[in-house]
């Protein structure tokens, strides 16, 4: 299985396809399909022919998707890591990004063939 969190695919999917399952997930301010944002996505989303979900995180920030999020949090520092809504396939859910993340990666080699 293949992940995108939240940033542009520096090598494309070959032209050929993948067949393997693959997963972005990211920022909805810049990864909304059909939103201009990242062309990359766009572009290697038509290239994907197995399994696929994209999924977005409303009002996360790019530093929502590492692992500095706890920390900061305990420490009183804001970076943009702190509860989000999860967006995907008509399904709305409160989490913390790294919930949100995790709760997306995990059950996918699982349901995807």
């Amino acid at each position: 299985m293949g992940t995108d969190v939240d940033g542009s695919a520096q090598v494309p999917i070959p032209d050929s396809g993948l067949s393997r399952p693959f997963l972005f997930l990211g920022r909805q301010a810049q990864y909304s399909p059909g939103s201009g944002g990242d062309a990359t996505w766009e572009r290697d989303w038509q290239r994907l022919t197995g399994g696929k979900r994209w999924l977005v995180v409303e009002g996360a920030g790019h530093a929502s998707f590492t692992d500095l999020g706890l920390p900061a949090e305990q420490l009183g520092i804001d970076i943009g890591a702190g509860l989000q809504t999860a967006r995907a396939s008509g399904i709305v859910r409160r989490c913390t990004p790294l919930a949100c993340e995790r709760a997306a990666i995990a059950p996918l080699p699982d349901r995807m063939p």
